[in-house]
């Protein structure tokens, strides 16, 4: 079977709901009325962000979406029902964001599919700040860190979640898929410079949860790794946190399988200062047997009248796009 699968982290993604509406009653809205709707605790995503998320995917025929930073399963059934015409199966679970944002699924109905997904959030993530391991040299981040609760070191867990996407012929499982939203760079602690410490934790744990997963379907069910890895996972611009990918697995990107350009795979900028910073966060990682399966993969870009927006220059012009990441497209051929 020929999928198209994309994965996008869509940027609080909150579709909170006060009251009941359709597709029609919201046809006229403005962003000002949309967001009139909202429930007290969480202002909505923009009406107009939605509309070219859904129009983004419809463009793509996506048969399957891996989505990060969704505001939890009532955001996704609500996407789902009123701006994809309930086209897709939504699959999510509650995760251990201190921000309600989630992980989450689509699955194209017409698909047939038979589909279950399995929370990691309780994996154990045991790891040691450096100031934790050094407190004389990181004096100052042991002493800010007494203003934060960090958790003991051997009892952490996932900053959010790795939810597992099984697809099933019968009872026997063909593909799972491991979606991933590991720690970002942000520390508001300041006790790990980047969140490089937290993220190499985080990604040992997915190697461990595909280890155990591949364990109980079998070698010859393909796994694959999806989602924002909130760094410099690509073999050629690796960080030192991702080491370990490359070193215990045969996984390759799938922009890399299709030898797209580097300049070409950037799916999110941001701005420091003058400084435009351009990265490659998100990825779609295959195992060596099944790399010959895929097809295509490219970053989509966003456009206005069939014209190609230009990449942001400014938190501002970021702001006007759908979200502050792009999508990362992937079509490949799956037996299932």
């Amino acid at each position: 079977m020929n999928l198209t699968l994309v994965e996008w982290n869509i940027q609080d993604f909150f579709i909170h709901l006060a009251y009941p509406v359709s597709e029609h009653d919201i046809a006229s809205l403005s962003n000002e009325h949309w967001s009139l709707l909202a429930k007290a605790d969480q202002p909505l995503k923009p009406l107009s962000k939605i509309r070219e998320i859904a129009a983004v995917i419809r463009e793509l025929d996506a048969d399957i979406l891996f989505l990060c930073e969704v505001g939890g399963l009532e955001s996704l059934e609500a996407f789902n029902s009123i701006f994809l015409g309930d086209t897709y199966q939504p699959f999510l679970l509650d995760g251990n964001s201190n921000r309600g944002i989630e992980s989450g699924f689509l699955v194209k109905r017409a698909l047939g599919l038979t589909c279950k997904v399995k929370s990691h959030k309780d994996w154990p993530v045991p790891f040691e700040y450096p100031h934790e391991k050094d407190p004389i040299s990181f004096r100052l981040a042991a002493e800010a860190a007494t203003y934060y609760d960090l958790g003991k070191p051997g009892e952490r867990r996932l900053s959010r979640d790795i939810p597992a996407l099984y697809l099933s012929k019968g009872n026997v499982t063909q593909a799972v898929f491991l979606l991933v939203h590991l720690k970002s760079g942000y520390d508001l602690a300041g006790v790990d410079v980047d969140g490089k410490v937290r993220r190499a934790a985080e990604l040992k744990a997915l190697l461990g949860i595909r280890e155990s997963i591949q364990t109980n379907v079998g070698a010859s069910v393909p796994i694959f790794l999806t989602g924002d890895f909130n760094g410099r996972a690509c073999r050629s611009t690796m960080a030192p946190e991702f080491s370990l990918l490359y070193q215990t697995t045969d996984y390759e990107d799938a922009l890399e399988i299709t030898k797209v350009p580097l300049y070409e795979r950037i799916t999110q900028m941001t701005f420091i200062r003058r400084e435009v910073l351009s990265s490659q966060l998100d990825y779609f990682f295959v195992p060596l047997a099944f790399q010959e399966n895929v097809k295509e993969a490219y970053v989509y870009r966003y456009h206005e009248d069939e014209e190609e927006k230009m990449l942001p220059l400014s938190f501002r012009d970021r702001w006007l796009l759908p979200s502050d990441h792009y999508p990362l497209v992937v079509r490949m051929e799956i037996d299932l």
